[in-house]
């Protein structure tokens, strides 16, 4: 389910996470604080946004 920017730039303030845009058009998050759930649900939402070339050239990924 697509987010806008606004949506996306208010959930992370109400978090207490201030988002900085940078010179290149990209964002910027500072000392970010996250639970275990935060973060498996941050990490599953990345990993859906990605191309699927980009998982299989991961090298970090165990096969």
């Amino acid at each position: 389910m697509p987010v806008s920017v606004d949506k996306a730039l208010r959930t992370v303030r109400r978090k207490g996470w201030e988002p900085t845009p940078t010179d290149d058009g990209l964002w910027s998050l500072a000392h970010v604080v996250l639970s275990t759930d935060e973060l498996i649900a941050l990490a599953a939402a990345l990993v859906a946004a990605e191309p699927k070339a980009a998982l299989a050239d991961d090298p970090t990924r165990q096969k």
